[in-house]
């Protein structure tokens, strides 16, 4: 009997004050206990230069953790007199793939800046290291073409100048002489009266003549000195300035100056390949032993480090020191964060106030940064003062506690804390896709699927032992009555509907309908084909009349049933469904869908197998009561007996395992009791190869007998590449075959 939800009247809202200050200052925060700090802050001050990698989940504090060590680091370099060392801490973003040249840029730049913002850094740095630095710094500025061309035309224009100036003043110096016959004892005299009336062209000349000639000296100078710089900016590039960003590092630590770069945000690069090259653009510089370098990184990077770790000869493990990860914050953390920031009134429900907190640790999937926004999306501001409103209206609170005990339970804490975020992150991404669900029905492949080529791209085991967490986590919850599940059809239902009546979840409900009505459409339609033997046309054939048909033929047997289904479907699309009878109706309707396809499977196969099997002198039943006869058809003559058992089939199972179990105990059973050839086969409708796979892998290593067969049919017809009753032929032929060389074998003894 389905449950009859209905939607509930809005509960009274509690409203709590919200220390905003505190959740300003919160990220600051959000660094658990237990990551250890010390020992990245031991490594930095007394270690040789060196590469680390800070790992953790987007929002899990990584930068705040950085922020944390450079300011312990900080307060020390006050501390420090100027001939002690002193550490500098460099900070480069890198939020996207980056060339060689920016890379170089941001570096130096960001070395610069740095320097000039420490003062007792800054005192301890004087030329020509300075100089030098000033002028690299500078270079990652210009455009080296356009300063060639100008400082180029400024040359020529000067040297003409000067070739002009010099040949004038040679010719006064050489012709004065000439027109007044002076030798050279009255130059001084000529001099002296070099302004007097008579003599004022020859003194102005003379001086001018020298004043030229210090000039030429001067300007010569300054040719020299700009070819020089000209050729200098033409031969720098991308490896001249690594080489002196290298060298200003090394004086740098000759005048106790520590240097770290700390490459942040490498997490935005969502690109393996971007990220794979900009890891390859750091290379020579993480190499080349001159400065630490500390990549504060997301999940992809430790994993990559993770399975390289088992590689010949890797790179990445060559790179970086083993990695420090930010873990996710516990329970209790959050706890202690959520009641400095949303400040509790003795006065109000508790239960609402605990439900808030359960709601955004679920829907957070314990990210502190995501936390802190879901918190800052619900605020409600009056004046300067900020509010949230709370209602309780749901079971997030259960939901959280029994995920919390089932982490207990299975001992997590064994596990690295990187692998340990991953698997509970996978455990709340899987719990808050069943809230989603709402009030539908769904198996575990929609809670939990992985993805082709996923698993390849995380260190072995990862994805594995998820899938196994997430089914713990599905019967822990059936277990604690917080879901439903249908033995028949492996779907789970949420157990309180009652508090789960809001509008998104009668729209997802509606889709989850859809969806399951749209999926029970094409496989009536490959029933409907290989049953009836009708080929693909271009008309279309109504689902009602396919109905007809197989009920003519005892395909169907609940006919009502599904023309019900057909009619919840029509009122869906055309909206003609009030919001009361809409719940109640659109679940009972999803819930008979998943209910058909089985039961009408069972018949199907029935027919397929009286089809092939009565012909050759086989009687085919089902029998009154498969509870105690433990099978759901049987087909013998007067030597064999075969029994069937259909089953439908979307995920290994521990209920599917013991159905097995007891399956193999009926052969048993009948076989001592009965004197014919006993052969139990089992029909596997599924569509998935892996699953195949592992089931032949089970039963191999728990049901080693001769007489059990399996076949996998695909539960949707028109994919499958021979029909049912090609199934069928084999099995009878094969063991049919199998008999007479058996009784060939007795003859000859």
């Amino acid at each position: 009997m389905l449950n009859e939800p209905k939607v509930q009247p809005s509960n009274s809202k509690e409203r709590y004050k919200v220390n905003f200050e505190g959740l300003n200052s919160a990220p600051s925060k959000s660094v658990g206990p237990e990551v250890n700090k010390i020992s990245l802050i031991k490594e930095l001050k007394h270690g040789n230069p060196s590469s680390f990698i800070i790992s953790g989940y987007r929002g899990a504090g990584k930068t705040s953790y950085i922020n944390y060590v450079e300011d312990l680091i900080d307060i020390e370099n006050k501390n420090k007199k100027k001939s002690e060392e002193h550490i500098l801490f460099i900070k480069c973003n890198f939020s996207k793939e980056e060339s060689k040249t920016n890379i170089l840029r941001k570096l130096i730049r960001n070395l610069w800046v740095k320097t000039q913002e420490e003062k007792d850094i800054r005192k301890k740095i004087k030329n020509p290291i300075k100089k030098e630095f000033d002028l690299l710094y500078k270079r990652t500025f210009y455009n080296v073409d356009e300063i060639n061309r100008s400082s180029t035309e400024t040359i020529r224009s000067s040297e003409l100048k000067l070739n002009s100036l010099v040949i004038f003043a040679f010719i006064l110096i050489a012709v004065i002489p000439l027109i007044y016959n002076i030798n050279s004892e009255e130059i001084i005299k000529m001099v002296k009266d070099a302004f007097s009336t008579k003599g004022w062209l020859i003194g102005f000349s003379s001086i001018f003549s020298i004043g030229g000639f210090l000039l030429y000296v001067w300007l010569r100078k300054v040719i020299i000195k700009k070819t020089r710089e000209v050729e200098c900016k033409t031969l720098y590039d991308d490896e001249i300035a690594e080489l002196k960003l290298f060298e200003v590092i090394n004086k740098l630590e000759k005048v106790k100056i520590k240097t770290i770069f700390v490459i942040d945000e490498l997490d935005k690069v969502d690109n393996d390949e971007d990220l794979e090259r900009l890891i390859s653009e750091l290379k020579p510089l993480i190499l080349s032993g001159t400065a630490t370098f500390i990549l504060v990184t997301g999940q992809k990077l430790y994993y990559q480090l993770e399975k390289s770790k088992y590689l010949d000869d890797a790179i990445l493990p060559n790179l970086f020191i083993n990695p420090y990860h930010i873990p996710l914050l516990d329970i209790e953390s959050f706890r202690k964060l959520y009641e400095e920031i949303v400040l509790y009134d003795n006065a109000k429900d508790k239960e609402a106030y605990d439900e808030y907190f359960s709601t955004i640790i679920l829907r957070s999937n314990r990210s502190p940064r995501k936390f802190l926004n879901l918190i800052r999306n619900d605020l409600i501001w009056e004046g300067n003062e900020a509010y949230i409103e709370i209602e309780n209206t749901n079971n997030n609170t259960k939901m959280l506690k029994s995920l919390t005990i089932l982490v207990q339970e299975e001992n997590l804490d064994r596990y690295e804390k990187a692998q340990q975020d991953f698997l509970i992150t996978q455990l709340h991404i899987s719990l808050n896709k069943v809230l989603n669900l709402g009030l539908g029905y769904f198996d575990s492949s929609d809670i939990f699927s992985i993805d082709g080529g996923v698993n390849e791209k995380y260190p072995e085991g990862y994805w594995e032992r998820a899938e196994k967490l997430v089914g713990l986590l599905l019967q822990k919850l059936v277990k604690d009555n917080l879901l439903e599940l249908n033995t028949d059809t492996e779907k789970y239902t949420l157990t309180d509907h009652d508090n789960q009546s809001t509008t998104k979840d009668i729209d997802t409900l509606i889709g989850q309908f859809i969806r399951d009505y749209n999926s029970f459409e094409v496989f009536m339609d490959g029933i409907f084909k290989e049953v009836v033997g009708v080929e693909n046309t271009e008309k279309r054939i109504p689902l009602f009349w396919k109905i007809k048909e197989l009920s003519k033929r005892k395909v169907i047997t609940n006919y009502e049933k599904i023309k019900n289904v057909q009619e919840i479907r029509n009122k869906v699309v055309h909206n003609s469904l009030n919001i009361n009878d809409q719940i109640n109706e659109i679940r009972e309707a999803q819930h008979n869908v998943n209910m058909l396809r089985p039961e009408i499977l069972e018949h199907f196969t029935y027919s397929v197998i009286n089809n092939v099997f009565a012909p050759k002198g086989f009687h085919v039943e089902i029998p009154n009561s498969v509870r105690d006869l433990g099978y759901d058809i049987s087909a013998y003559d007067q030597k064999v007996r075969f029994i069937f058992e259909v089953r439908v089939m979307s995920k290994l199972s521990s209920s599917i395992e013991r159905n097995l179990m007891q399956f193999n105990s009926n052969i048993e059973r009948i076989n001592a009791e009965d004197e014919k050839d006993i052969f139990g086969i089992l029909v596997i409708y599924c569509s998935d190869i892996q699953m195949q796979f592992d089931l032949d892998s089970l039963l191999q290593q728990r049901f080693d007998s001769d007489n059990l067969i399996t076949i996998y049919p695909n539960v949707n017809r028109t994919e499958d590449t021979q029909f049912l009753s090609d199934y069928m032929e084999e099995v009878l032929n094969k063991t049919i075959d199998g008999l007479k060389e058996s009784d060939q074998e007795v003859v000859k003894v």
